[in-house]
């Protein structure tokens, strides 16, 4: 090491010796890199470091792809069907949400470690079929299972239950060692995209309404990145950002649950300094309290729309389209066959009990009928 760093330099590399993942020294070196003063006594090390992240990234990179097969049976899921996995400590609270929300009996003892093997359930609600994973307990100092990141990797969404009962603090690791997978959580996602470049600043595409372009430049700054392109959307927030400087990462939709009758301020002031701007928590007894919200919770979160499609002459089909936000007829006619865009004529669309006779380009609202007419 370069004897003149500045002291916060020197201790964030004993983190990258430290580090006990490739993802977790990989984030540690960027950090690291970005504290090095530049001139020209840091050149080497700055190069070397470089090389050292870029060596990282192909690995990572490398192993995930070496690692992707076909999710278990349990965690496929059928068209238009949400599949939600619930995660948390021992004793949380999982199977006792689990059995409210679906049909599924699973084995409720108040003992730890009772559920060791993955336990499933579905439900529907308005028009939407939901399949509920219950995942094994996630114990906080032990590193995710192959079965835990198959679920991360597979669910559309996340719901993770924080218990009164245990220390607050170790259950929320959990964010952070997912991110040490490559897995982020943002509510609703913003997935942001980077073009690094080797000259000419940084330039923001799009806007964030969570971030200014000036904080945003500022926080790629800090992982020693200072040419490129950033492209955001309205919701990228700093999951968002992050997932964007790794490669391979993802981001997910969370919720997070606080199974507590009366919540502890102390409890509140921590989860809202740290998380409240990245998803949406709640606050309920899952024993007791009525669980109906939480369906509704689940399609925000996601920004997910419901869209019912109407034979001609026939009523609206019971089983919706599930599409994000923002989605038109072009998507709606689409899903429903891949030959119906050339042969589109135009949709009629009932909405508030009003029709509208619409082209492919109309976006669609969540509760919408739509009835597609061929040429």
């Amino acid at each position: 090491m370069v004897t003149n760093l500045p002291p916060q330099a020197e201790a964030q590399y004993k983190k990258v010796l430290e580090s006990r993942s490739p993802e977790e020294k990989l984030r540690n070196l960027q950090l690291y890199l970005s504290m090095i003063p530049k001139h020209k006594g840091t050149e080497k090390l700055r190069m070397r470091v470089k090389r050292q992240i870029a060596a990282l990234q192909t690995e990572i990179e490398r192993k995930r792809k070496k690692s992707k097969r076909k999710p278990p049976p349990f965690l496929r899921k059928g068209e238009s069907e949400l599949l939600i996995s619930l995660f948390g400590v021992t004793l949380s609270g999982k199977s006792t949400l689990l059995a409210r929300l679906t049909n599924t009996k699973p084995k409720i003892t108040g003992l730890p470690y009772t559920t060791l093997s993955p336990q499933v359930g579905t439900s529907k609600y308005a028009g939407v079929y939901f399949k509920f994973i219950e995942v094994p307990a996630y114990i906080p100092q032990n590193p995710l299972t192959s079965l835990q990141l198959d679920a991360l990797n597979s669910s559309d969404l996340i719901i993770f239950l924080v218990d009164s009962n245990n220390e607050l603090l170790p259950q929320l690791s959990f964010i952070e060692k997912c991110e040490e997978y490559g897995i982020f959580f943002s509510t609703p996602p913003g997935p942001a995209k980077l073009e690094e470049y080797k000259s000419g600043g940084l330039q923001v595409i799009g806007s964030s309404k969570y971030l200014s372009p000036d904080v945003i430049c500022s926080f790629l700054e800090e992982y020693g990145i200072r040419n490129g392109v950033i492209y955001v959307q309205e919701n990228t927030k700093f999951p968002d950002l992050e997932a964007a400087i790794r490669p391979g990462s993802k981001v997910k939709p969370l919720i997070l649950l606080l199974n507590l009758k009366n919540l502890d301020k102390n409890y509140q002031d921590i989860i809202n300094s740290k998380f409240r701007n990245f998803f949406p928590v709640y606050s309920i007894s899952v024993k007791e309290d009525p669980l109906s919200f939480l369906y509704k919770a689940i399609l925000n979160a996601g920004e997910w729309v419901r869209i019912f499609t109407k034979p001609i002459g026939g009523p609206p089909s019971k089983k919706s389209i599930l599409l994000k936000k923002g989605s038109t007829v072009r998507d709606v006619a689409a899903r429903i066959h891949r030959d119906f865009l050339s042969m589109f004529k135009y949709a009629k669309l009932w909405r508030e009990g009003k029709i509208f006779r619409v082209g492919l380009d109309f976006k669609v609202k969540d509760g919408d009928i739509v009835e597609i007419r061929l040429k």
